[in-house]
């Protein structure tokens, strides 16, 4: 990976910051955590609304972006088992 880097860098397409604040970028805004603190927060509280209207509730939670327009919450029942 440094290698790349080190290329993009010598023939100008980039920076060394520029590339670690991408890297940054998506360990600390992307990924599952988000899906996971959630997934945690519609169990231990039920007004996150995360059944009723998911994406309300998700931007409630401070998340925003194209990936968090449109979302439906799938929950497990004695009848559907979502993983």
């Amino acid at each position: 990976m440094r290698v790349l880097e080190s290329l993009l860098v010598e023939k100008g397409l980039t920076t060394h910051d520029a590339i670690d604040t991408l890297i940054a970028g998506f360990k600390n805004n992307l990924g599952p955590m988000h899906g996971a603190r959630l997934v945690a927060k519609a169990w231990s509280d039920p007004a996150a609304r995360l059944a009723d209207d998911a994406t309300a509730a998700i931007e409630e939670l401070g998340y925003r972006g194209l990936e968090t327009e449109h979302v439906t919450a799938l929950f497990t029942t004695k009848r559907d088992h979502h993983m």
